[in-house]
């Protein structure tokens, strides 16, 4: 489970055209006081149901691409006794001004590593689908250490946030089009062109060698299949940066389909630093005919304005969201 350090969260300056523009936005937006409430009372809920894993009372403040994977992540972690720890609400939010629905906001929430005394900050997207309905968490990401480094001075926050358009052509890539372009990186590595428009080898190539070594594993246990890379189902969130970039916030989904093609074939079973993970998703701990197992990386990331440098995914976070097989 990929964990990271702290952010100082990037925001974005209000590019409008004159003040009537401005005030008529503004009179629409959530104060930053409201975010922290909403987040607060977010992270009240699952301080208390994370420790029954009690995913009715998660399904009351998650929905989407995070709720999908806290189902599956909540089945595997009881099954490991995983002890969660405590969140908090740090001071930041990023709350972008908007006149529409759905309306979304990002914040940051910090948590203890477990049996570590360090700490690890999750940037996560908070949404309401319509006016008088409920603030969710939608979407989580794990801060790289990192990325005050990476990012630097031209992205510090600002007081008033922007949602970046999503097909941006200022941008190196519109927004709308990183998912794809980020699942065929993470599918073909090397190969694919869109992988030298990413800067860090461990947001594609790295993670074309994951999915490498388990098309081995399989192989080599008499299987045989593949594996596929996309972009998500779920809507994707971007903030204007002060550089004139943008942070988005999106997922992929990678789906590996096997089965065993001799009667020599080995059992096959699936762990990593969370613990076995088959016996809480399928109920037993090795599969000996088929599997489709499904993997959801969630990711925040830098995207430069065109000609000022490359993409750097700044937050990720992976989780299962199911499989089936026998």
């Amino acid at each position: 489970m990929k964990r990271y350090g702290a952010l100082a969260l990037a925001c974005a300056t209000l590019l409008a055209s004159g003040c009537s523009a401005i005030k008529e936005v503004a009179q629409s937006a959530m104060s930053d006081e409201e975010a922290r409430s909403v987040a607060t009372e977010y992270v009240t809920a699952f301080n208390a149901a994370a420790p029954a894993y009690d995913i009715g009372a998660v399904k009351r403040i998650e929905t989407g691409s995070l709720l999908e994977g806290r189902e599956a992540e909540f089945k595997v972690l009881e099954k490991n006794d995983y002890k969660f720890t405590e969140r908090r609400v740090m001071k930041e939010v990023m709350v972008p001004m908007m006149s529409n629905y759905p309306k979304w906001f990002a914040a940051p929430v910090r948590s203890k590593v477990p049996g570590e005394s360090g700490e690890y900050e999750d940037l996560m997207i908070f949404v309401q689908e319509k006016e008088g309905a409920p603030w969710l968490a939608a979407s989580s990401a794990t801060v790289d250490p990192e990325v005050e480094e990476v990012l630097g001075s031209a992205v510090k926050p600002e007081t008033v946030p922007e949602v970046a358009d999503a097909n941006d052509g200022g941008l190196v890539m519109p927004p709308a089009k990183l998912p794809a372009a980020h699942a065929h990186a993470i599918r073909y590595g090397a190969k694919s062109p869109q992988t030298d428009r990413f800067s860090g080898s461990q947001d594609t190539t790295d993670e074309y060698k994951l999915l490498m070594e388990a098309h081995t594993f399989f192989k080599k246990s008499r299987w045989a299949g593949k594996t596929t890379v996309s972009a998500a189902p779920h809507p994707s969130y971007a903030l204007r940066t002060q550089s004139g970039g943008a942070l988005v916030f999106y997922a992929v989904d990678i789906k590996g389909s096997y089965k065993a093609v001799s009667r020599a074939a080995d059992e096959v079973s699936w762990s990593n630093d969370w613990g076995e993970l088959y016996p809480g998703l399928v109920g037993k701990t090795h599969l000996r005919r088929k599997v489709t197992r499904v993997e959801r990386n969630e990711y925040v990331a830098y995207v430069p304005p065109e000609g000022q440098g490359k993409i750097r995914v700044v937050a990720a976070r992976w989780t299962p969201v199911g499989v089936k097989g026998t």
